[in-house]
């Protein structure tokens, strides 16, 4: 057996080292950022599809028309209800996600980031596409539940982590952050053609839709196949792993320095490490909120008295207001730091949230409405996003290049409280407005989660990828 790893190793190290000896020109670089644009796109469209479309699809499977009223106490209302707590029961399924992805994410330190940006983009359009395809619940959760597994790795995050200018992470990110932005405005556009102002089907029935993003991976995946390099600072520091010898790297992994990729060595780390732990516990906290703050606001709107037109101005002006935020955040967070901005990010998303929740049924004609609604769901699903972009940025700031993957992977287990939540909330559904229930499972743990990132972690800003292992020798 141990033959038959070290053979494994002698290929991957020869491959990684003739890999390194390719240059890294301009061309490598631009065609990086913009395969990660595109990806960083398709994977907003695919993890906000299930939103936006969200009150057509859960009247479609509650056998309810596409126009009927769900507000409390209307006819429409309990089958309504009932269907989207059967959906938020059913994804805790997912709660084995949580289990598999340190596993899965862990490999890509071992077999390098280019294969699993290429998984991750061939399994969500094939997701997308079974989504859209069937008109079996079953089968859509399960569609679901693909979908989040495959858009919670943020490989592309990896790349422009390790890949751009050091002092221009954070700008490079929040450039990546707006492109998904922006692909958020198409496909809460694309409303306007799947669904009509009084609710009904539209020209293009939201499955299409569905498919039509699913075949937009396709080409991306397709495009990484052919186009996209291995991470640089991967080669190196995997090279550098392969060429110790095992004795020398038995040694280091007791020293606490150079340790083999994989989930115990990770956890082991995080736990040992200060900084690494309270950026854990902060996401453990703010990821009760996942999704109520991104999955359920067309509800809330809708049984706030908003109108299907009403609401999709809403999602537009939500989506068209995070594009200048999130290319603020960026060189926001490469100037005052990455704790501060984020923390002032989880205080802003849970206060637009509150507003949205409980002043958002003042403001519900078609205009008013869905400007006020827009304005406070794009300002809570920003801040959310940034908290959580920037806490992975602060990590994979503050852990050596040979675990990265490793460490962002079991990151994961910490957000096992948003499975908590789709829980209590699929409880809840039936007995509670939307709205409270979601109120309740956001807004105090986006409020701790900020206290924790100000008080319990330190910078990371502006250190260089060779500062950042350098602290693990």
């Amino acid at each position: 057996m141990k033959e038959g790893k070290a053979k494994r190793e002698a290929r991957q190290l020869e491959r990684f080292k003739r890999q390194l000896t390719r240059p890294e020109t301009k061309a490598t670089f631009i065609t990086m950022i913009v395969l990660a644009i595109l990806f960083q796109m398709f994977d907003q469209m695919a993890t906000g599809i299930y939103s936006n479309f969200q009150e057509a699809e859960v009247r479609d499977f509650a056998g309810l028309a596409f126009n009927a009223d769900i507000s409390e106490g209307a006819p429409g209302y309990d089958a309504y209800q009932n269907t989207l707590s059967t959906i938020a029961l059913a994804s805790m399924i997912g709660f084995g996600f949580m289990g598999v992805t340190p596993w899965y994410k862990a490999m890509a330190d071992k077999y390098g980031r280019k294969p699993f940006f290429i998984i991750n983009a061939f399994f969500l359009a094939v997701a997308l596409v079974m989504g859209g395809l069937t008109h079996n619940l079953t089968i859509f959760v399960v569609a679901t539940l693909l979908i989040t597994f495959f858009t919670i790795h943020d490989i592309q995050i990896l790349y422009v982590t390790e890949c751009v200018p050091d002092h221009q992470r954070g700008m490079w990110q929040g450039i990546i952050a707006a492109a998904g932005s922006l692909a958020g405005v198409i496909t809460t556009g694309a409303r306007l053609l799947a669904l009509q102002p009084d609710g009904t089907v539209g020209e293009i029935p939201w499955r299409l839709i569905f498919i039509m993003v699913g075949v937009f991976g396709f080409v991306i995946f397709a495009a990484a196949v052919f186009f996209l390099r291995e991470s640089h600072p991967f080669l190196v520091s995997r090279v550098a792993y392969l060429e110790t010898p095992e004795d020398k790297r038995r040694a280091n992994a007791s020293a606490g320095k150079q340790a083999d990729a994989g989930v115990f060595s990770a956890f082991r780390l995080i736990l040992k490490n200060k900084q690494l732990r309270w950026i854990s516990i902060a996401t453990l906290l703010f990821s009760t909120a996942n999704n109520m703050v991104t999955s359920y606001n067309n509800t809330i709107m809708a049984q706030n008295g908003m109108g299907t037109i009403g609401i999709t101005i809403a999602l537009v002006v939500s989506m068209v207001i995070a594009i200048p935020l999130n290319l603020l955040i960026g060189p926001l967070s490469d100037r005052i730091g990455r704790k501060l901005t984020s923390a002032l990010g989880a205080l802003a998303s849970a206060a637009a949230f509150a507003a949205l929740v409980y002043f958002g049924g003042n403001f519900t004609d078609t205009v008013n409405g869905g400007i006020f609604n827009g304005i406070m769901v794009g300002i809570s699903i920003w801040g959310y996003g940034t908290v959580g972009n920037l806490t992975t940025l602060m990590m994979s700031e503050s852990c050596p290049s040979s675990m990265r993957g490793s460490i962002i992977g079991v990151r994961s287990f910490f957000m096992v409280t948003a499975v908590v939540s789709i829980f209590l909330s699929g409880m809840l559904f039936p007995i509670m407005p939307t709205g409270q229930v979601c109120f309740w499972l956001a807004v105090p743990f986006l409020a701790l989660s900020s206290i924790c990132i100000l008080l319990k972690t330190k910078e990371t800003k502006g250190l260089t990828i060779e500062e950042i292992d350098a602290q693990f020798e």
